[in-house]
């Protein structure tokens, strides 16, 4: 009987945007050094044998997933939704930037994501739906016997939203996921829309290196 799949779910590498804090959405830019030396850390933190792993279009998720590919010999796939949210005006922009061109919607992202809504800005219901599509797509691609781990290479916005609807949690819980560089996400595909976490946190597997 084919088995679902186990997805590990990570954040791509530093970039100086994540550095200095600023708002990346689908900014064309590379990794950091540090976040090159930090992704190669963790492909050797993982242990994996064997299994495949699907990427975000973004250069800076593409970049990581083919380090991650180089260190584990894993084919990559490239999924069009697995991209970050849409931030229209606020792309480059600081949260201060942000906050002083346009307080009252920075107090509303910070109060009650789950309630933006911006012209030219994704809301987070649109991310979360065509991140659970995305997911859906590659849990019917990889409904196996085999049970070989899949790792997904994605962006903070997508990895929130997956991982509130895994646990049945609210958007408006948004900013209380973390999502850093070096945190992993388990997460089990039951099907159409149907997610549920391995484990009530995510691992660290870099923690104390």
């Amino acid at each position: 009987m084919a088995e679902p799949p186990t997805l590990v779910v990570i954040r791509h590498g530093e970039t100086e945007s994540n550095r200095n804090r600023r708002f990346a959405g689908w900014s064309d830019e590379h990794l950091t050094e540090e976040g090159r030396e930090g992704v190669v850390r963790l492909a050797r933190s993982l242990g994996l044998c064997g299994g495949r792993l699907y990427t975000s279009p973004v250069r800076r998720a593409i970049e990581t997933a083919e380090i991650l590919a180089a260190e584990l010999s894993l084919p990559v796939h490239t999924v069009h939704d697995l991209h970050e949210i849409e931030l229209g005006e606020w792309t480059g922009l600081t949260e201060s930037e942000v906050a002083e061109r346009w307080p009252s919607a920075h107090r509303q992202w910070l109060e009650r994501p789950d309630q933006l809504e911006i012209p030219g800005r994704e809301r987070l219901e649109e991310v979360r739906e065509r991140a659970v599509d995305a997911i859906d797509q590659i849990g019917k691609a990889e409904l196996s016997e085999d049970g070989a781990p899949v790792v997904v290479i994605t962006h903070l916005a997508l990895i929130r939203v997956l991982w509130l609807t895994a646990n049945d949690r609210p958007l408006a819980e948004y900013h209380s996921v973390t999502a850093a560089h070096d945190e992993l996400y388990t997460l089990l595909w039951g099907g159409r829309g149907r997610l549920s976490p391995v484990g009530n946190a995510p691992g660290r597997p870099l923690a104390g290196s």
